[in-house]
């Protein structure tokens, strides 16, 4: 035994790098929330949202619970302000957008599923049918639209570009204008669908994850046109669902979902 430990510290065995996280602070979820001075205002936030389950709501910076609601069907959350909707989506429905205390905004009679930017400072309404899309302002004025004959299945957005993956294995990329800059087409697998996306901050990189039996993680780096030359990985946890891909927020580093795992 004595020598087992001599040798444990003598020669240590060298493991796998590991990432792993710390509670910073514990937030009190039933507290009463606070009011916020700014109600109303879409264009400042000193705030951050969270959904846990069935609800969401806003912290402040010292972790205050500012405003906390229960999800409808499903919610769109941004830093500057909410929508919070039902399943059911008609003409006669408005989407209703409200400020970071609940408080209302503006109200969009345009049936569809809202999608804010990374940053919350653009609103987008996809069709209920999943086949088309528009940006629309925060005043409700559209901006620009898309429609395909393939469904949309992943979507993702920064202050100056739109990333659409379509079912058919499609991967379109907007402008702020709506003009298509780059589009290519996923031949990976034995389905082709595009299960998620993600732009980074400064649009240099963006990442998706497509195609089925095999499945691969894709990386794009924008060249002075376009982006380009794509590096990809292979997924062996496959994931036959929406998932999860993100940039850390300085962009350090790419989040990507498996079937095990993040």
């Amino acid at each position: 035994f004595i020598l087992f430990i001599f040798y444990f510290f003598l020669f240590p065995y060298k493991t796998e790098k590991e990432i792993y996280f710390t509670p910073a602070r514990v937030y009190n979820m039933k507290a009463e929330p606070h009011n916020l001075l700014n109600a109303g205002n879409m264009e400042t936030s000193e705030s951050f949202y969270f959904r846990l389950g069935d609800t969401f709501g806003y912290l402040d910076k010292d972790g205050n619970l500012l405003y906390s609601e229960k999800v409808l069907y499903n919610v769109a959350l941004s830093d500057y302000g909410y929508i919070n909707y039902s399943s059911i989506q008609n003409a006669y429905q408005s989407l209703v957008l409200k400020d970071t205390s609940g408080h209302y905004v503006q109200s969009f009679s345009i049936p569809g599923y809202p999608f804010f930017s990374r940053h919350g400072k653009r609103l987008f309404i996809i069709k209920t049918d999943a086949t088309g899309i528009r940006e629309i302002s925060f005043d409700g004025e559209e901006l620009w639209k898309a429609e395909f004959t393939s469904l949309i299945t992943s979507f993702a957005a920064n202050e100056d570009y739109t990333i659409l993956g379509l079912v058919n294995g499609m991967i379109k990329v907007y402008t702020k204008t709506g003009e298509c800059m780059y589009n290519v087409k996923m031949e990976e697998g034995r389905l082709s669908a595009v299960y998620s996306a993600a732009l980074s901050n400064d649009t240099k990189t963006m990442a998706v994850i497509a195609g089925l039996d095999p499945q691969h993680l894709f990386f794009f780096k924008r060249g002075n046109a376009h982006y380009h030359n794509p590096v990809n990985q292979r997924i062996k946890d496959e994931l036959r669902r929406p998932a999860f891909t993100g940039y850390t927020e300085e962009d350090k580093y790419l989040l990507y979902e498996t079937g095990t795992g993040l």
